[in-house]
């Protein structure tokens, strides 16, 4: 028999990052887009067994602070009720640093001690100054400047030259961030699974 998961998904209908960088918006919609196909996938388990819905996160506005605020209390009190993964549909993506922040509250309260590591599989670096405004590009500049992350445990991972500014390379290399490029991986011809090489990239950072 199948025993349910304790995953559970939480939606984030907010778009003020993208508005912030003069973006096309509409990405406020992407948490009911995403439910009225994902829920339809007919497999093996029944979906409301395997990931809980924890429903879209309410009373959103225009202030991005505030709404980063609600989110990531919001996220705190789900992993604080016997929730150990979250999958966030957004919304624009400044609220990672919402759910990073959300998930380091809530291990701190429950351990004391909290060690949290993130991989960014993305083009962008995603490190855009907050000001003078939060922007879709920000979520994890507030992240390593809040220490909500360490940049010895973060790394940028298939980022992509060309979509990504200098200051924004100077900004990681400051901050000692690991950044393995796309062109990297075209090169070299990486085969995770084979290799080992996240196993070989967390032993080189942690020593």
């Amino acid at each position: 028999m199948f025993t349910r998961s304790n995953c559970c998904l939480i939606g984030i209908p907010d778009h003020q990052g993208v508005i912030h960088t003069g973006g096309r918006v509409g990405a406020s919609q992407g948490p009911a887009a995403f439910r009225k196909i994902f829920f339809r996938l007919n497999g093996r388990f029944p979906l409301d067994e395997v990931l809980k819905d924890a429903d879209n996160i309410s009373r959103l506005g225009a202030g991005i602070s505030e709404n980063h605020n609600k989110a990531s209390d919001f996220i705190k009190k789900i992993h604080l009720n016997q929730k150990n993964c979250s999958v966030i549909i957004g919304g624009s993506h400044d609220h990672g640093s919402s759910h990073l922040l959300g998930i380091s509250q809530a291990l701190g309260s429950l351990s004391g001690e909290m060690k949290l590591g993130c991989y960014n599989i993305d083009a962008h670096l995603d490190v855009r100054k907050s000001k003078p405004l939060v922007t879709s590009g920000s979520p994890f500049y507030l992240a390593l400047e809040s220490g909500v992350i360490s940049s010895k445990r973060f790394i940028e991972f298939g980022i992509q030259s060309h979509c990504n500014g200098a200051d924004l390379w100077e900004y990681v290399a400051q901050q000692n961030v690991s950044v393995v490029p796309f062109v990297l991986l075209l090169q070299q011809h990486f085969i995770l699974s084979q290799h080992g090489f996240f196993d070989v990239w967390i032993q080189r950072r942690a020593s």
